[in-house]
């Protein structure tokens, strides 16, 4: 993987001064722990995420680029724009994108509790710590990733479904009956927050069809990253279908689908 997590100078030490924060912090890529979508994101004393943002994802709410240092008797507050992590199925690696998204990380200040303690504690440093918070569905394919296993949009696979025809598995034997889907399938919204970037692209995820008709994301097969996955995550999970057959009794099925996302 080819983005860069933060180590910070400070740790173990008690920086009590804001020129000197300044000149370890400024221009950093701070990763997040927890993934919080907000302009202003407080922290506890120990580091610890205390409010002022909603639950977000990896790609689009983890990353922040430090642009100033406010330092009083209070609290330490890290100014800067977020930062969206996009892969690049080509180069099969991820990239930043500095957004225009300004963002306040404010850390309470205690005497006698060094800043370092906080700062550490709501940042990732190193990609083994990143895989401790990261859902099971980034940890899979990170790890495919690593392995050489992601494929280029070029290696395209003819066997996936686009969003617009039926994503219902296709019947290759006599004794199936394949899944039928309950009404119109709801299709991802598109990240609100992008929307000013007129950004694209498509993400192929693979879904299984349980016994009941429902519908869940197993894996994600290519990604863009922006939070376009995690919104084809949420829609998938509102599908229905009729559960398909094998044999005559209801079975799994598992299905690669195509979800592309443009603004029109």
């Amino acid at each position: 993987m080819n983005f860069i997590f933060a180590f910070f100078l400070i740790l173990g030490q008690q920086p009590s001064d804001e020129k000197v924060i300044s000149e370890q912090l400024v221009g950093a890529y701070l990763t997040l722990r927890e993934f919080h979508s907000g302009s202003t994101l407080n922290f506890d004393v120990r580091g610890k995420f205390s409010g002022g943002g909603k639950p977000g994802n990896w790609p689009h709410d983890s990353t922040i680029l430090v642009e100033s240092v406010r330092l009083n008797s209070n609290r330490l507050t890290l100014s800067g724009k977020r930062v969206y992590l996009q892969f690049d199925s080509e180069n099969r690696a991820f990239k930043r994108l500095i957004s225009g998204e300004e963002v306040r990380l404010n850390f309470e200040r205690v005497p006698g509790i060094s800043l370092s303690v906080a700062v550490a504690a709501a940042t990732i440093h190193g990609q083994a710590d990143l895989l401790t918070v990261l859902p099971a569905y980034w940890r899979d394919f990170l790890k495919r990733l690593d392995e050489g296993k992601i494929k280029s949009e070029k290696e395209f696979d003819p066997n996936i479904l686009d969003l617009s025809k039926p994503p219902t598995a296709p019947s290759r034997q006599s004794n199936e009956v394949r899944p039928k889907e309950k009404g119109k399938l709801r299709e991802p919204k598109y990240p609100e927050n992008l929307t000013r970037y007129k950004l694209t692209g498509r993400t192929v995820v693979q879904i299984t069809i349980d016994e009941m008709g429902n519908a869940e994301v197993n894996q994600i097969i290519e990604a863009r990253g922006l939070g376009f996955e995690e919104a084809a995550i949420e829609a998938v999970q509102g599908w229905h279908f009729e559960p398909g057959l094998k044999d005559g009794k209801p079975a799994r099925f598992v299905v690669k689908v195509m979800i592309n996302f443009r603004i029109y």
